[in-house]
C-alpha cells in the first residue's frame, strides 16, 4: 500500500471516523435504522489536508525519491522475468 496514497491517507481514516458515527448512531438511537452516518465520516476523511499528506507520504508531490528504500521493492524482484530477446540464442549446431 505504500504506493496508493488513497489507501494510507484517505481509507484508514473513513474506516475509522465511520466506526465512531456508527458507535454514536447505535447509543443516540437503539432500535433504529438508519444511514446517515456514512456522509459523516466521508466528510470528516475526506479532507485536503488527507489528499495532500498522501501525495507527501509517497514522494509524488513535492517529489523525493527517497521515499522508499531497496527493501521496499524487493518483492518485486520475485516477479521479474528475463528477457527472451536479451538472451542468447541456443546453438543451432547439431551435436557430432
Amino acid at each position: 500500500h505504500k504506493l496508493q496514497p488513497l489507501c494510507r491517507t484517505f481509507f484508514a481514516p473513513l474506516k475509522t471516523f465511520y466506526h465512531q458515527e456508527v458507535d454514536k448512531w447505535i447509543i443516540n438511537h437503539p432500535c433504529q435504522r438508519e444511514d446517515d452516518f456514512k456522509v459523516s465520516a466521508f466528510i470528516r476523511a475526506a479532507t485536503v489536508r488527507n489528499a495532500c499528506s498522501g501525495f507527501r507520504c509517497n514522494g509524488i508531490w513535492p517529489y523525493n525519491p527517497d521515499v522508499f528504500g531497496d527493501v521496499d521493492f524487493i518483492w518485486a524482484e520475485a516477479t521479474e522475468i528475463a528477457d527472451p530477446k536479451e538472451s542468447p540464442a541456443p546453438s543451432q549446431e547439431q551435436p557430432q
